[in-house]
């Protein structure tokens, strides 16, 4: 080592022994650089600095050093903090969000103004939703059971009824209408007028799914067959032999109004989602369909 770089390093002054003020058993070390200066030559900031470095680490050092004595205690408690936190879970305060403006428009942006403006000017006039309905040993939907089972939820839907602002709201009140009927769409329209010994055989259901046009036999309106069934088997001239799932697509009356720049629907929520509706006691968790299926509205998921 050269006297330059010798000259460089900076001077250290080791005190052995136990100076005024030192804890027992600890040796005090002090490493004077003349190149940085002294604290007392150090800069209002650089000493600010200092002083928050040395709680941080001293802070960190304590914590590790009482994890490390007493990992026990840590433990203990920090299972106690996660059990307080996960009641929070069923606070009742809490709720899931599930308006898509707010799960994929985000919050407290333009965007989410602009969408308020747009949707003040132009918003839809109906709330769509949709049940679908799968048979549990996964044959056919086209069968007299599950048609029947369907049919059976259509009455459902079309008796639902539910107070609200001081009076009884019923499907006729609540439902979009197109014309003057309601907007409910579903297979059996295709047997409006027949009698129930014209479906009630499965080639008697499959023959009507068929028909070409497929229409309402009252309205004379065509039927979508893709739009009523779902996972359809054809044969190989193309005709229908079967289907998976049978869906029943409805509109409501959107009445949402703005809160506070958000849009709510109380009308709307209550009906669709208060125990009076139809679907609530056959709600499953998810929907066990194939991606040609669509569920809407937690109440829509059934099997049978």
């Amino acid at each position: 080592m050269d006297a330059e770089n010798l000259a460089a390093m900076p001077e250290a002054i080791v005190t052995l022994g136990e100076p005024a003020g030192s804890k027992e058993g600890f040796e005090a070390v002090s490493l004077n650089n003349k190149d940085q200066g002294s604290p007392d030559e150090m800069s209002y900031m650089e000493r600010v600095a200092e002083r928050v470095n040395g709680a941080l680490t001293g802070f960190f050092f304590r914590v590790g050093l009482s994890i490390g004595t007493t990992p026990r205690k840590w433990l203990v408690g920090t299972f106690l903090v996660f059990l307080v936190f996960t009641t929070g879970v069923a606070y009742p305060g809490l709720t899931n969000e599930n308006r898509s403006e707010k799960l994929w428009v985000p919050s407290d942006t333009q965007a989410q103004k602009d969408l308020t403006y747009v949707d003040g000017l132009y918003g839809s006039d109906a709330r769509f939703g949709e049940v679908i309905v799968k048979p549990a040993d996964g044959e056919s939907a086209l069968r007299p059971e599950i048609f029947e089972k369907m049919k059976t939820l259509v009455a459902r839907i079309e008796a639902a009824t539910v107070e609200w602002d001081g009076k009884t709201l019923t499907w006729s009140d609540q439902c979009f209408k197109v014309g003057f009927r309601c907007a409910l769409s579903h297979f059996g329209i295709a047997f409006s007028g027949m009698a129930a010994t014209d479906y009630d055989t499965e080639a008697e259901i499959v023959a009507r799914a068929n028909a070409n046009p497929l229409r309402h036999l009252i309205t004379q309106m065509p039927i979508n067959v893709d739009g009523v069934m779902g996972g359809i088997t054809r044969d190989a001239s193309g005709a229908i032999t079967g289907a998976k799932a049978l869906r029943i697509g409805f509109l409501t009356q959107n009445n949402e109004v703005v809160v506070n720049g958000d849009g709510e629907d109380l009308r709307g929520d209550a009906y669709e989602q208060g125990k009076y509706f139809p679907f609530t006691t056959f709600r499953l968790p998810d929907c066990p369909y194939e991606t040609d299926t669509f569920c809407f509205i937690s109440q829509s998921c059934l099997t049978f």
